[in-house]
């Protein structure tokens, strides 16, 4: 399911404890953009089936069954307490590895 049907879906993100000094600042930002292993989706195929529009490459799809299991949302950050990140509009797994997290900034982000 896409991240826009899920907006008001809440989740947390725990950081290791080698990794918390790296939180710093982060508050700032309102939204962030979490990358992660996806450990569930399955064997990658290079063309797929997309409802509404038949046969795609894999490239031009969002489906998770790709060649590389790498995930990213971009995500509302609620608050920070120690180690963990309070976060809105997840679309991601649970138990899924966070692999890097990076502030969202419509200044520097946003397309024209």
């Amino acid at each position: 399911m896409q991240p826009v049907a899920l907006n008001d879906t809440e989740g947390t993100i725990e950081i290791i404890d080698s990794c918390v000094e790296g939180l710093q600042g982060l508050e700032a930002f309102k939204h962030i953009y979490v990358f992660y292993h996806m450990h569930r989706a399955g064997r990658p195929f290079i063309k797929v089936k997309v409802p509404f529009q038949g046969e795609q490459g894999i490239f031009a799809t969002r489906a998770v069954c790709r060649p590389s299991p790498l995930g990213f949302s971009i995500v509302e950050l609620l608050r920070i307490e120690g180690n963990i990140l309070h976060i809105r509009g997840v679309d991601m797994v649970d138990g899924e590895a966070v692999i890097d997290i990076k502030p969202y900034s419509a200044d520097f982000d946003k397309v024209s």
